[in-house]
């Protein structure tokens, strides 16, 4: 079942890009993904002022995290309910949402390409 939610959300996560075309920056390795991500971010909003830069909120650096934070969806519980709302969010942010963030800082915390 986490496969089915992991490849739904993948999908929304892909189709709000490429509706969008956002620019993504990858942060990725073992230790300091979360500093470097909020450090970049914040250099980013002082050096590039005319783009907006988003970042998640939360530390969502899964195969699920990282498709909630490019989808903009703030919070996510493994219930039964809340996966349904979540995944229900996630279909209207990838066909109708609006964009964001010209750019995203994001982090992937995640063990396979």
């Amino acid at each position: 079942m986490k496969q089915l939610v992991v490849k739904f959300l993948a999908r929304c996560a892909r189709l709000y890009l490429r509706r969008h075309k956002s620019y993504l920056i990858g942060i990725t390795g073992s230790v300091g993904k979360t500093t470097c991500r909020t450090i970049v971010t914040q250099v980013m909003k002082q050096l590039l002022p005319d783009f907006t830069i988003d970042t998640s909120t939360k530390n969502f650096n899964s195969e699920i995290g990282l498709s909630l934070a490019v989808l903009g969806i703030q919070s996510y519980t493994p219930t039964v309910i809340s996966t349904l709302r979540t995944l229900t969010q996630a279909l209207w942010f990838g066909i109708f949402g609006t964009n964001h963030g010209e750019v995203m800082v994001l982090e992937y915390g995640i063990d396979h390409p």
